[in-house]
């Protein structure tokens, strides 16, 4: 692969100028873009998260022909978070582990059991809506059935006699126990928050047997996990069956911890390349160079466009640049945004006068639910929600937080459309700033103008390139 023109990079690893990028290389982009045709709009790209190196340049060089031609300088934000590398390998870890999907397997049974033996719509059950709620555990149909809340709460309640049945089954379970021993064995470290480890350390030390039954403290943990999984469908926060198990299961084991890890120290470093040396990190350089470019007399027209996790560094951009050039304003185009309402409030509410204009571009709700995370057959059996839907249910996951398995996203329109259920001031605020104007915000349907169209590669779609150039040529308006 061709390397892309250092004038038109900023190649960051861990927030520093790396590679492609020292501050020689910086003043030559700036030197270049003072005398260049297209000087008038600077165009910063910050390519989605858990790219390589390669994969970002890739992006890079697609996209910087058109952008050329409809009339901007094109600078493009390579930042290398390969972690997507290490998730990617502990998701594999994860579905090929039998224990995994033991439990997994009892989960979704418990779950039809559950919707087969309950009135599911008042004192008469409806038979229609229990088979549609089962085939959409079943994968045959792509959402859940929606019902009033009252009738979620009723539904999706768990008796204790319930528990105790599950329970049951799960120590009955001659291939579970099988499976409890081999991996107690193996890692014995990744248990979580019951942690088997301790769990079976007797009080006086390491001598003589264990009196504890490994798989009795699987199946306690199991019914945490139970409540948790129903305790989401009875508020209207669950991702679908098959995608809340798998969320609150892969975090109850640990799995969780190593794909959330790697996604909250990339947002770390996301951070750093703001930090206070313009010397070593990245984006602090490229703000200072803009300031010594604009007290030369030049100010261009500055337009932020962030692919996915690239939002967050579009965020961090804005509230950097108050401090550094007060008086600059951007405009903002984020392409299927994978930033938090949280997140996105906190710029509005120190950044919000420096944004002139602002568009958001994403899958409306059906296109997401049907814009799998990964083409996997088995990938698709045990997780068949989107890469956004991942984000919000496994790697921004905080046990701690209300929002743990459901953070809200604002390139997710379940978050628009479900305003009694979503409402805290986050998130309200933001859904006011994009209501003040219609053209904010651009929800794309499956089979609407856009045609075929996907999270990963939402820039190579004819009909996008096409708005993002208006935009660069014609301004927000046009």
């Amino acid at each position: 692969m061709a390397l892309i023109d250092r004038h038109h990079c900023v190649n960051l690893r861990a927030g520093r100028m790396h590679g492609l990028t020292s501050q020689d290389d910086l003043a030559a982009l700036f030197e270049n873009l003072a005398g260049h045709r297209n000087r008038a709009t600077l165009a910063l790209y910050f390519h989605g998260g858990l790219n390589s190196r390669d994969d970002g340049l890739a992006r890079c060089n697609h996209m910087l022909p058109w952008l050329m031609e409809a009339g901007a300088y094109p600078v493009f934000f390579a930042w290398e978070s390969a972690y997507g590398e290490v998730i990617g390998n502990q998701l594999a870890a994860t579905l090929g582990e039998p224990l995994f999907h033991t439990l997994y397997a009892h989960y979704l049974g418990f779950a039809r059991n559950k919707i087969r033996g309950a009135n599911v719509r008042g004192e008469a059950a409806d038979p229609g809506l229990r088979q549609t709620m089962l085939a959409a555990i079943d994968g045959t149909i792509e959402t859940e059935a929606a019902l009033t809340p009252d009738e979620r709460r009723r539904l999706y309640s768990i008796k204790r006699r319930e528990a105790s049945q599950f329970e049951t089954a799960l120590l009955n379970d001659p291939a579970l126990r099988r499976h409890c021993a081999e991996r107690l064995g193996n890692h014995a470290d990744d248990w979580g928050r019951h942690s088997l480890n301790e769990a079976l350390r007797q009080p006086g030390g390491n001598k003589g047997p264990t009196r504890i039954d490994p798989l009795a403290v699987l199946a306690m943990l199991a019914i945490e996990v139970l409540t948790r999984v129903f305790s989401r469908f009875a508020t209207g926060r669950d991702h679908g069956m098959r995608a809340t198990i798998f969320e609150e299961l892969a975090h109850a084991l640990m799995a969780g911890k190593f794909l959330s890890g790697p996604f909250a120290l990339m947002k770390h470093q996301i951070d750093q390349a703001f930090a206070a040396n313009a010397s070593e990190f990245g984006g602090s350089a490229f703000l200072e160079r803009l300031r010594q470019l604009q007290a030369a007399g030049h100010r261009p027209r500055i337009l932020l466009i962030g692919h996915s996790a690239g939002a967050i560094y579009v965020c961090r951009f804005i509230e950097a640049a108050r401090n550094l050039l007060p008086d600059q304003r951007v405009d903002v185009v984020l392409l299927t945004p994978g930033v938090s309402f949280r997140r996105f409030a906190a710029t509005l509410d120190t950044g919000m006068q420096a944004i002139g204009n602002f568009r958001s571009y994403a899958l409306d709700e059906r296109t997401e639910e049907l814009d799998p995370l990964d083409a996997n057959p088995m990938v698709r059996a045990l997780y068949p929600r989107s890469t956004l839907y991942f984000a919000s249910g496994v790697l921004e996951y905080d046990s701690a937080s209300e929002d743990a398995g459901d953070l809200p996203l604002l390139g997710m329109q379940r978050y628009f459309n479900r305003q009694a259920i979503y409402n805290d001031p986050a998130i309200t605020k933001v859904r006011d700033y994009l209501a003040q104007r219609p053209d904010r915000q651009v929800w794309i349907a499956r089979d609407g103008e856009f045609g075929e169209i996907g999270h990963a590669a939402i820039e190579d779609n004819p009909l996008m390139r096409r708005h993002l150039a208006r935009i660069v040529s014609c301004g927000f308006d046009a």
